[in-house]
């Protein structure tokens, strides 16, 4: 059989062959035709010349001369006559003084006659010359004849050898025939013998199918298992989390159990109303009245009732358990996350505190709905989920290009486009704020050591033998671990679509700074005290190390690489994020100090919660005031528009399309190299870093200048416009993956919706051909890319889709991203009860001091040596200019004293 089938090889390969041979008697056939069609255009053409040389030109001006000629003669007749007639008339005259007179009239008469003859020879004369002139033309013209036959002559050689080549193919061709009839003979033998193994193949495909229907009955027998282990699993997951909270309790109680007796001695006894515990109902009822007071006139009741010791300024969690990833993270196999649970939720218990300070975890932010916004709940969706079997599989599987693909052919495609307005701070900020706004939960162990995909767990994307990247063919796949679900998500059984949640409040409060549960908050916060810890390095306060994190070590035993310690893990990412975190650590810390010399009779708790709110406003002033207009441009008040005020109605989680998609355009902005500049805005010593070099490299910070040649190198590096990304994330992300190929493989792990059905939702118009692309994508190279990849518009990814769109005008983003953007923001401002401009929040003069709040002075009160900066600090000096510090406004915490 094999044999068979290898002359069956060996004949395709004839037969291509012999259509090669065919197909140049074609070429070769349509030469002769052409040059045919040349010859006739000769022939043409010096039949005109004939006519045209000879008949038109000759012809006429011989026409024309013998008109003159005959002219010339009848006007010599004319003078005869006149001179007979003269002749006459001199015979008659008789008398001798009119003959004197005639003669005298005769001679005149001659000098005209004499002057017109003389004209006529002349005009002979040009006649003549015109006679030469034609007849060298004439000769001319048949100088061309002779090179157009001699042309005609080398044409007909030409013909000769064609028709030589042609009769020679005919022969092949007669040859090529009798081999197709031998080949056509063996091909019936072949097909016969194929016959009888394809009714073997069906016998055996037979065998097979029995085979196959006993494997599926195994398989559902085995998923069967795998349910009831998930459900163990589970089960396991929800007795370690109790076994947590009961070992939390017993801190809790001890640490009570401390603090009762450090009150005590001290001889104070404030009542905290979160608990109701001790005070009898006295205190009970004056709590009651409290919070009462609050509801009416929140703006002044708040502080007189911290100082009648009926509010205390921190947060007891006794009653409630905080939740911590960690926790979750020992034998949790399954790989879901529990969210907190929205069942018999009340902020009664402690409505005073939480009328006047936001909880750690949100939590009690919407009293009416006290987990809206708050860590560890799940993302909300602007459409249902969108996976391939209904319930898991990640979207488009089967129907779309490889993530690699996507990203490598439609992200990556193009030269970068700079901006000429917009710097690098922005780009550092965005980060900043996706990580302020969402972290999802990540599966407890990274389950994928190879590039056999696991079933709800690792989604490995495939290399093709042809990519550029020589690391990646050989490593031939980028690793893919799926976003943790929530627990009791993702089951067919079950009848619930997989979901994925967030670590970090949806708030913008600063939980990326303090956390968002109580165990990140005790790594940050120093002690009781109302600041935050720092390292002193080099002269220099930095964030806390990590002492329990040093990763590569030095030959003396000690840290090669720093690892700083927030409320998020991610600060170490990248050295400009890690800047940007010890900008607002410093703040903190600097407005504590001056609150705490201006206030020395507020406790540590009441520093530190006063001060954490400041920063928290600072953070949505510099957000909605700076970041936000340039992100989304004029279109910014028509997708967000003015405040009007809390709205307990509005729920401001994050949706998976905002976190997983459209906020990701800021990768696009990233560019391959950063400057690091003095304060005279020349380089440092150890120069600019390429992007690589900046990712979990905190000891740069250390060793090579701090904070400040790395901001300021940010306020001059322009970013990238984001419609393409760079080879910097594209192949050298981590030295090891493509961020391009990690947000769409994380936009399918989360099932979301296609870019078509999303402009739906949005109100936009969804395309039914690539063609109708070109008034979004004006590149005809990334929509042929996008049609070759994709077999449908229907089928692109949102990520991919939305990034490419041309940007709304004077914004960065298209209308896709827009929509998506500016409703996330408008919800999380608008449902936010501690927004700083939410009336009763701050007090009118605090208010109007939050409202002076620029990233500028920021940069300016928390650098270690920066005096000027760009009046607005996103922008490019060379397009805004830069202004000294001590010309910008300046916030007043005076309106803060008591």
């Amino acid at each position: 059989m094999n044999d068979r089938v290898q002359e069956m090889t060996k004949f395709d390969g004839k037969m291509a062959n012999m259509k090669a041979e065919v197909g140049k008697m074609d070429d070769r056939v349509q030469e002769m035709a052409k040059f045919e069609g040349k010859m006739a255009n000769l022939e043409m053409e010096i039949g005109k010349m004939e006519k045209e040389l000879q008949m038109a030109r000759l012809d006429g001006e011989m026409d024309n001369m013998e008109a003159e000629m005959a002219t010339l003669k009848a006007k010599a007749d004319n003078l005869g006559g006149k001179m007979a007639n003269l002749e006459m008339e001199m015979a008659t005259v008789e008398e001798i003084g009119k003959m004197a007179k005639w003669e005298a009239k005769t001679e005149k008469w001659e000098v005209k006659l004499v002057t017109k003859v003389a004209n006529l020879e002349t005009e002979v004369a040009k006649s003549e010359a015109k006679m030469v002139n034609l007849e060298t033309e004439v000769a001319k013209s048949e100088a061309k004849m002779a090179n157009l036959e001699t042309e005609v002559t080398k044409s007909e050689a030409k013909m000769v050898n064609l028709e030589t080549e042609v009769a020679k193919s005919e022969a092949k061709m007669v040859n090529l025939e009798t081999e197709v009839a031998k080949s056509e003979a063996k091909m019936v033998n072949l097909e016969t013998e194929v016959a009888k193994s394809e009714a073997k193949m069906v016998n055996l495909e037979t065998e097979v199918a029995k085979s196959e229907a006993k494997m599926a009955n195994l398989e559902t027998e085995v998923a069967k298992s795998e349910a009831k282990m998930a459900y163990s699993e589970t089960e396991v997951a929800k007795s370690e989390a109790k076994m947590a909270y009961s070992e939390t309790e017993v801190a809790k109680s001890e640490a009570k159990m401390a603090y009762s007796e450090t009150e005590a001695q001290s001889g104070r006894s404030e009542v905290n109303t979160l608990t109701s515990q001790g005070g009898g109902a006295n205190h009970r009822q004056a709590a009651s009245n409290s919070c009462d007071q609050i509801l009416k006139n929140p703006s002044s009741a708040i502080e007189q009732l911290i100082k009648g010791r009926l509010i205390n300024p921190i947060e007891d969690n006794s009653q409630r358990y905080t939740l911590y990833a960690a926790d979750f993270a020992r034998t949790n196999k399954s790989g879901c996350f529990p969210q907190l649970s929205a069942d018999g939720a009340t902020c009664s218990q402690a409505l005073c505190y939480h009328l006047a300070y936001r909880s750690i975890d949100g939590v009690c932010n919407n009293l009416a709905r006290p987990t809206l916004g708050a860590s560890f709940r799940a993302y909300m969706r602007y459409l249902p989920a969108d996976y391939s079997d209904g319930f898991s599989e990640p979207a488009g599987s089967g129907r779309r290009p490889t993530a690699r693909e996507a990203s490598r052919f439609v992200l990556a495609k193009g030269a970068p486009f700079i901006h000429d307005q917009i710097n690098s701070m922005f780009m550092q900020l965005g980060q900043f704020m996706a990580q302020e706004m969402a972290k999802t939960a990540h599966q407890p162990v990274d389950p994928c050591s190879s590039c056999a995909p696991l079933v709800g767990k690792c989604m490995p994307v495939p290399i093709s033998e042809q990519d550029n990247n020589p690391i990646f063919r050989q490593k031939g796949c980028l690793k893919v671990s799926r976003s943790a679900s929530v627990c009791g998500t993702g089951d067919q059984q079950q009848g619930k679509p997989r979901e994925q949640l967030s670590e970090n409040t949806a708030f913008v409060d600063g939980s990326t700074i303090y956390g968002s549960n109580a165990k990140d908050l005790l790594k940050v916060r120093d002690g009781r005290t109302g600041f935050l810890k720092m390292s002193s390095f080099n002269g220099m306060m930095l964030l806390p190390f990590d002492a329990s994190s040093c990763g590569a070590t030095t030959n003396r035993g000690t840290c090669a690489a720093a690892t700083f310690v927030t409320g998020d893990t991610r600060v170490n990412t990248f050295i400009g994020l890690s800047s940007l975190y010890t900008i607002f650590v410093r703040e903190h810390n600097r407005i504590a100090r001056e609150l705490q010399s201006l206030n020395r009779a507020w406790s540590g708790d009441r520093l530190f919660q006063e001060t954490r709110k400041i920063v928290g406003a600072e953070i949505q002033a510099v957000l909605y005031n700076e970041f936000v207009p340039l992100m989304l441009g004029p279109s910014a008040e028509r997708l967000i528009g003015p405040y009007n005020g809390y709205d307990q109605n509005v729920d401001p989680t994050v949706a998976n399309e905002f976190t997983t998609a459209a906020f990701r355009f800021g990768h696009g902005t990233i560019v391959e190299q950063y400057s690091r500049l003095m304060e005279n805005s020349q380089s440092i010593a150890a120069g600019p870093f390429p992007l690589n070099e900046g990712t979990f490299k905190s000891q740069k910070l250390l060793s090579e200048g701090g904070i400040d040649p790395v901001l300021r190198g940010f306020w001059n590096t322009p970013i990238k416009r984001p419609q393409q990304m760079t080879a910097a994330v594209t192949d050298y992300l981590f030295s090891t993956t493509d961020l391009g190929t990690l947000n769409i493989a994380r936009g399918r792990d989360h099932g979301l919706p296609s870019y078509n059905k999303m402009r739906r939702a949005c109100g936009l118009n969804a395309f039914s051909t690539f063609d109708q692309l070109a008034d979004l994508i004006r590149d005809p190279a990334i929509r042929g890319a996008l049609s070759s990849l994709y077999e449908s518009p229907d089928d692109i990814d949102l990520y991919v889709g939305g990034l490419v769109e041309e940007p709304l005008i004077g914004a960065l983003v298209g209308p896709t991203f827009a929509c998506i953007i500016g409703d996330q923001f408008k919800r999380t401002r608008d449902g936010d009860r501690f927004y700083y401009e939410n009336p009763g929040i701050f007090s009118s003069a605090q208010l109007a001091e939050l409202k002076k709040t620029s990233m500028a002075r920021l940069l300016c009160d928390n650098g270690d040596h920066i005096s000027k900066v760009p009046f607005d600090a996103l922008l490019l000096p060379s397009a805004i200019g830069t202004v000294p510090c001590a010309r910008l406004a300046q916030l007043d915490l005076r309106k803060w004293s008591d």
